[in-house]
């Protein structure tokens, strides 16, 4: 689970920080607000396939959302 979380806090820092730069940090909540929500929706159809992989990729989609 860890392997999917680092990374996504690792990888998204950078432009998640050019992002905040160039608009606002109201346009950052808002974005990690939407890929948190986005990332635990696909929790859903990750249950319904039983497929590690795509938890872990909704894992990184909220690792992602957190760091925004």
């Amino acid at each position: 689970m860890d392997s999917a979380v680092y990374p996504g806090y690792f990888l998204i820092a950078v432009p998640a920080g050019l992002f905040v730069h160039k608009y606002s940090y109201k346009s950052g909540i808002i974005v990690g607000l939407i890929l948190y929500a986005i990332g635990a929706l696909l929790f859903i159809p990750a249950a319904n396939a039983h497929s590690y992989t795509f938890f872990l990729v909704a894992l990184f989609i909220i690792a992602s959302g957190a760091t925004f």
